[in-house]
């Protein structure tokens, strides 16, 4: 009976109901069944699960990350990867990874990601000759790195409720996103010389074209320095640096680069406010679901449950991969980590498993559920975008998934490509 709350969830999410309408729902009905407290203290509790200063930093990054989306930034960043890579007989699909990556860096969202990196680089693919089926399956999965590079939504809300250092937390996400990145590079370099006719690039490596495309993209390139700069310096904190970089976006966009109207920004402002009201939304669902859940001690009692047959911490990492690898593919990512932190934080810590080390493999196995059926966000957005069938897309990221899952069995098992930065730099 003390899951029957989850039960709920999943039933009224399987029923089409949106998220945080199904986590606030089903939470009404186990107080109004399982306990004697007044329902009042559930709006109280929203408001002050709400009433966070670290959300402001989801909703300024998600601001920054559509405006360059739908601007000149991301463009910027594209030509700069392929400058650096493009000169390579790979080096087209390499740039769209590098791409996906140097716009994570900025953006913090998998989804802006996908739209705006994705956008550009699988028609420039399919001109060079690639596979439709290779280029939207490389660039939906790469997207992924929006997530894994910080700064990352699901970071953040990671450390809102474990009360993990976001700054550590940002730092420990360099390291994978680099390993996958390289992974997906040499994916890149087999898969051309296997199916690619071409014997040699189109265009060799000029240092003129990668300073040109440096100053051309300075502005955007300067985005990350000025986020982690401001961060790991102390200057600012990560809820300030998404609002320096929110402003920043808009003063590049509008004066600079000057390739969009006020009607225009007017309108990614817009669209930018309903996707963080969906978040707040989910947000505060889950946060009322997580306290019904202590109240009940049912953390505890899954900690005491867990322990008392896992004693080894290896164990305990291969049944959190497989549960959140199936969570992932039915529940949104950020409600995911709201509902499954709180129950799996305290175990973890039982075990003797670093927070650090936790969060970011919490993070890759959720992200992983952008691409994985039945909900899969990125590839409907991947079929909206490139006009195909959503089973395509699904069938087109099987290399890449495999090659994700390989990843994250190597993060899982040797924490120090996760704590090396954070321990050595962030003591």
């Amino acid at each position: 009976m003390d899951m029957i709350v989850l039960v709920i969830v999943l039933a009224l999410i399987l029923l089409s109901v949106p998220i945080g309408f199904a986590l606030f729902l089903a939470t009404v009905v186990c107080f109004l069944i399982f306990t004697d407290l007044s329902l009042i203290m559930l709006g109280q509790a929203m408001f002050l699960k709400l009433d966070k200063f670290s959300l402001m930093s989801i909703m300024f990054f998600i601001l920054a990350g559509t405006l360059m989306a739908r601007g000149a930034m991301a463009r910027k960043i594209v030509d700069f990867a392929n400058a650096i890579v493009g000169h390579y007989k790979a080096g087209m699909p390499i740039s769209g990874v590098l791409s996906c990556a140097l716009f994570g860096a900025v953006s913090g969202s998998a989804l802006a990601t996908l739209s705006a990196i994705g956008g550009l680089m699988v028609p420039a693919l399919k001109k060079k000759g690639m596979s439709e089926d290779f280029s939207v399956g490389l660039l939906t999965s790469s997207s992924i790195l929006g997530i894994i590079i910080p700064p990352s939504i699901p970071m953040i809300i990671y450390c809102l409720v474990t009360d993990v250092s976001v700054a550590k937390l940002f730092m420990a996400g360099f390291l994978p996103g680099f390993l996958i990145f390289v992974i997906f590079s040499i994916y890149c370099v087999v898969h051309v010389m296997r199916h690619h006719k071409v014997s040699e690039s189109d265009q060799t490596f000029s240092a003129t074209k990668l300073w040109e495309a440096g100053v051309a993209g300075i502005w955007a390139l300067n985005m990350p320095i000025i986020i982690f700069g401001g961060i790991f310096s102390g200057i600012f904190t990560a809820t300030e640096a998404a609002v320096v970089a929110a402003v920043y976006a808009y003063l590049v966009e509008f004066f600079i680069y000057r390739e969009l109207t006020i009607k225009e920004i007017a309108r990614i402002t817009i669209n930018a406010g309903v996707l963080i009201a969906s978040i707040l939304i989910i947000t505060a669902g889950s946060m009322v679901l997580s306290d019904y859940l202590t109240i009940q001690l049912i953390p505890n009692r899954i900690t005491m449950w867990i322990t008392s047959f896992v004693s080894s911490p290896i164990l305990f990492i291969v049944m959190v991969n497989i549960l959140l690898l199936i969570a992932g593919a039915f529940i949104e990512v950020i409600a995911a980590i709201l509902i499954l932190a709180p129950i799996l934080f305290p175990v973890a810590m039982a075990l003797g498993v670093d927070p650090i080390h936790f969060g970011v493999i919490m993070c890759i196995n959720l992200g992983i559920g952008y691409i994985t059926p039945p909900v899969g966000v990125n590839c409907y957005l991947s079929a909206s975008l490139f006009e195909m069938k959503a089973t395509q897309v699904f069938i087109s990221i099987v290399p890449t998934l495999i090659l994700l899952l390989i990843s994250l069995a190597i993060l899982s098992y040797f924490p120090t490509i996760s704590t090396l930065l954070p321990d050595l730099l962030l003591k």
